[in-house]
Formats: structure tokens, sequence, C-alpha cells
């Protein structure tokens, strides 16, 4: 049995850094981190720099299937990337905000099926996620959901929803998505950071 920190959509690393300590993360824990951004996921390598854990990190977003995905990068650097156009564009009112939105400067980053994650792990595995996803989370658990056995592998997760910037979400379907999870055991943090 292994003790697994997931950690999606990592930014430069402070949810990372905050659940480490969090969970009492040492060298028996399986800890994967995952940020598609290439100047973020330079400065989370820097800022996580911990050769006394076993960290592994990967430049890849976290999808509903394994594919090439363009990403839209935000104008400020540290704020929510996401896959093109799932966010709607102009999340506030001002232009001249750094959280205004233009989808204008898009990469193609690797993406990877949630599915092929948790299924390399053990039934017997206790398994907590940190999802900060930029509103891709609808997607990637929602496919979590079609596969009961890596439910079950996921005890606990730690989710940052992006409803009112998404084009095609409302509370009810994150309600949804929340009363599913817990119907199978999942304990959800919303909103916790």
């Amino acid at each position: 049995m292994h003790n697994v920190l997931l950690d999606f959509g990592a930014n430069r690393g402070q949810g990372l850094g905050i659940m480490l300590s969090m969970h009492g993360v040492n060298s028996d824990w399986i800890v994967e981190s995952y940020e598609p951004t290439p100047a973020l996921f330079e400065k989370l390598q820097e800022r996580v720099n911990r050769p006394d854990l076993n960290i592994s990190f990967y430049q890849k977003a976290i999808w509903n299937r394994n594919e090439i995905v363009k990403f839209s990068i935000m104008n400020e650097e540290d704020q929510g990337s996401s896959v093109n156009c799932l966010m709607s564009a102009g999340v506030c009112a001002d232009q001249a905000s750094i959280s205004y939105r233009y989808h204008d400067n898009i990469i193609a980053v690797d993406a990877i099926d949630i599915i092929d994650i948790i299924s390399k792990y053990n039934d017997d595995d206790e398994i907590i996620i940190k999802m900060d996803i930029e509103g891709s989370e609808f997607m990637v658990l929602r496919r979590l959901l079609e596969d009961p056995k890596c439910c079950k592998r996921v005890k606990k997760i730690f989710i940052e929803w992006h409803t009112c910037y998404m084009k095609n979400e409302s509370e009810e379907t994150r309600d949804d998505i929340i009363s599913r999870l817990s119907n199978l055991g999942i304990e959800l943090m919303n909103n916790w950071m």
C-alpha cells in the first residue's frame, strides 16, 4: 500500500507546498505534480526542490483523453491558463486587468487522461488529489466517474471549481458531479484554497 498525492494544475507549487505539509508527506509517499504551462513548470521545479521526497514532475495538462490540446496562456503567467476556449473570454469586465482572458496566446500542450494516471495504482493505495485545472475539472471528473474501479482508489479531492467562468456549466452541473463522487465515498474539499 502506498500513500499517493496527485497535484493536478500545480502552477508554481503553491498548493503542492500546502498539501505536502498538511498531509505530512515523507519519502514513503508517491507524489506526481502536473503543470502544462512552460514558464510555470520551470518555476515549479525550482520552488519545490525536495530531493528528500519522491516527487515526479510532468509538463502535461490533465484531461479526459490523451491528446495534444490547444492551451490558452493568460497574459500574467501565474494566472489560470486553460484549455483553449473552455473558459469564457473576458472573465472580468476590465480588459486592462490581468484576469481578462483574450484567448490570443495559444500553445500546444500534451494532455493525459486522468484514468491513465490513477489506473497505474493498486486498489489498496490511498490517493489524494489536489485539482486546480481552470475549468477542465468538469470534463476530467466526468471521465473519472466513467471508471468506478479508479474512483474507488481516490479517497479525497481538494478542488478549486471555476463554475462562474464556464460557458456550458452551472452550479447544478457542478453539484451533480459532487453528489456522484460523494456517493462513491470520495471526500471533496471544495474551493479549499
